[in-house]
């Protein structure tokens, strides 16, 4: 089962089938069990066996439920339900329970299977919908999180107009009472883009997959991105999506006045221009397809969204290249870059972020998940301000595939419980600087100017001219927050830092291995703090190599430590100092 809206997959259902040369399916081996009065047996093996094979794959339904069909009138007696209790207890909240039996249910079997279901944590499901027992009067009896469409009314759907009205009216009804609507039996690309239309939550059907003898991580990519296609056009009832073509020059004023809330962009070059005619920004939001090469062009746009979404957002293995010239401005979410994807942001204009959730970030992704390849080769100003509990300006979860800032003048301000302004903040980090100015300015519980809060960094910066101002309590200015591994290379250029907090690292780490190598540059540190490490890991063993440098230091602390580790080793050649520790 799948999302309507990502094409992720959101959960497995469990189904019966035969080995060897046991040529039954389901109905017969269920009809053979009932004429032998074993059903109930049936309903034991059946629980016992999908619990069994979840506690074995637990890290695959991490963030994703087990659907399991069940004969309700022969519903586990409360011996061999509580011992099946005692054996996976925690699991079952992982699990949906079906209702499938095409025959009444007595009121105490449904009173005895309801408290079951809450005292467990566990979901139901109304199966077949629309057939034999599954009627409004049961679902109002059931009172189910989850309404499993039947087959024969998506069956040709497409073509068929009473069935188009009475579906349509079904899932309005579902989520109006609450339930998820779920449209099962999808096995054409007409039925699928019919069923998102109407607005069903979850697909499930041969065309998005087949039942197969093993779990899959996702499903083909095309259907996936047709999945999102189809969403983006289908959208809220008050979206109306515009989907540009190659070489289109869009005019965000014209598309405010058209009442256009969303632009789909695909292989190509486009450019989005202006802002609304009273000097507002325009409330529009943008999806790139997956798998997609394109260009946009910003001249002195000016977008924003009301939801807590991104403005920009790229699809899965996308490359985007976005050109800025003139003043350009994004107000919201920022610029969603998933793993996989990349994006280039280059030209000479100005292009101001202002984003501000929960759980948010400028360009790249939230904290849970890492972001994929950023280039910023800017001649001009890029300027990012991001507010939230959880913050990243340039970064996210995690970046393996690496953030280049390659040119520009760079401006980044953080404020929240846990920021990073270029980096990780949940993961390692991979990050490049060199040609450009940057000022990173963070004031958090927690925060990083440049690296990551934990893991590993390999952080290389090169000709620039920097700036890190930081305040709160645990704060690293370029590093890993602790038990940080790998290298930082610092080479011909001018570093000032500016610290006030409780425990204090201005480039490296504590308590890890990470390796600090510095050549041609001049150090302006200047830290308060109850405990202060200056350029490697106060408590660790990383090495330091310093050839060229200046060093001024300058530090009011009860607890401080200025340069190499104490259990790895320092070189320190033709470099001047003059360090300052509570004077």
């Amino acid at each position: 089962m799948v999302s309507s809206s990502t094409g992720e997959i959101v959960a497995y259902e469990a189904l019966m089938r035969t080995k060897g040369n046991i040529a039954l399916n389901p109905l017969q081996i269920l009809n053979c069990a009932k004429n032998f009065g074993r059903l109930y047996d049936i309903e034991k093996a059946t629980l016992k066996n999908t619990l069994k094979y979840l506690s074995k794959h637990q890290l695959d339904f991490e963030n994703r439920r087990l659907y399991i069909n069940s004969i309700s009138s022969h519903a586990l007696d409360d011996k061999d339900f509580y011992a099946i209790v005692n054996d996976y207890g925690e699991l079952l909240e992982k699990v949906v329970i079906e209702m499938t039996e095409q025959t009444e249910i007595s009121e105490d079997d449904l009173d005895r299977i309801r408290v079951r279901l809450e005292k467990n944590n566990m979901s139901l499901a109304i199966d077949d919908y629309g057939t034999g027992y599954s009627n409004t009067s049961n679902l109002l009896r059931y009172d189910p999180e989850v309404v499993k469409i039947d087959r024969s009314l998506i069956s040709g759907i497409d073509q068929n107009p009473k069935a188009q009205k009475i579906v349509s009216k079904m899932v309005e009804y579902f989520h109006s009472s609450g339930y998820t609507a779920l449209a099962e039996g999808v096995e054409t690309s007409e039925e699928l883009k019919t069923m998102i239309y109407f607005g069903v939550d979850l697909i499930q059907g041969y065309y998005v997959s087949k039942p197969k003898p093993v779990l899959i991580h996702d499903i083909s990519e095309n259907i996936r991105e047709e999945i999102v296609a189809y969403s983006i056009e289908a959208g809220d009832k008050d979206k109306k999506v515009f989907h540009a073509e190659d070489n289109d020059v869009i005019d965000l004023a014209e598309m405010y006045k058209k009442r256009y809330s969303d632009i789909f962009l695909g292989t190509g070059t486009f450019t989005l221009s202006g802002k609304a005619e009273d000097d507002c920004a325009v409330p529009l939001s943008v999806t790139i397809g997956n798998g997609v090469d394109c260009v946009i062009h910003l001249k002195n746009a000016w977008l924003t969204i009301y939801e807590d979404l991104p403005i920009i957002k790229l699809g899965t293995g996308s490359r985007v290249r976005i050109v800025c010239s003139g003043e350009d401005r994004i107000d919201g979410r920022g610029i969603y870059v998933p793993e996989g994807s990349s994006l280039e942001l280059v030209g000479s204009g100005e292009l101001y972020i202002r984003s501000e959730s929960q759980d948010c970030y400028a360009i790249g992704t939230d904290s849970k998940q890492p972001c994929g390849r950023i280039t910023v080769a800017m001649t001009g100003v890029l300027d990012i301000t991001a507010n939230g509990d959880k913050c990243v300006g340039i970064g996210g979860g995690g970046c393996k595939d690496g953030i280049v800032i390659a040119g520009g003048d760079i401006a980044v301000n953080c404020s929240g419980d846990r920021c990073v302004g270029i980096g990780s903040i949940d993961g390692d980090a991979d990050v490049t600087i060199s040609n450009c100015g940057c000022r990173l300015k963070l004031a958090a519980g927690m925060s990083v100017g440049i690296g990551a809060v934990k893991g590993s960094a390999d952080i290389s910066i090169s000709d620039y001219n920097m700036s890190c101002e930081l305040s709160g309590n645990n704060l690293t200015a370029v590093g890993v927050m602790s038990n940080g591994t790998g290298r930082i290379c610092i080479l011909d250029g001018r570093l000032n830092i500016s610290m006030k907090g409780r425990t204090l690292n201005c480039v490296g780490t504590r308590d890890g291995e990470l390796d600090c190598e510095l050549k041609n540059t001049v150090f302006k540190l200047y830290c308060e703090g109850g405990s202060v490490s200056g350029v490697g890991d106060k408590t660790g063993k990383g090495d330091v190599t310093a050839q060229s440098c200046q060093f001024d230091v300058m530090f009011l602390t009860g607890d401080g430590w200025w340069l190499g580790s104490p259990n790895g080793t320092l070189s320190v050649v033709d470099c001047k100092k003059d360090i300052k520790i509570n004077k």
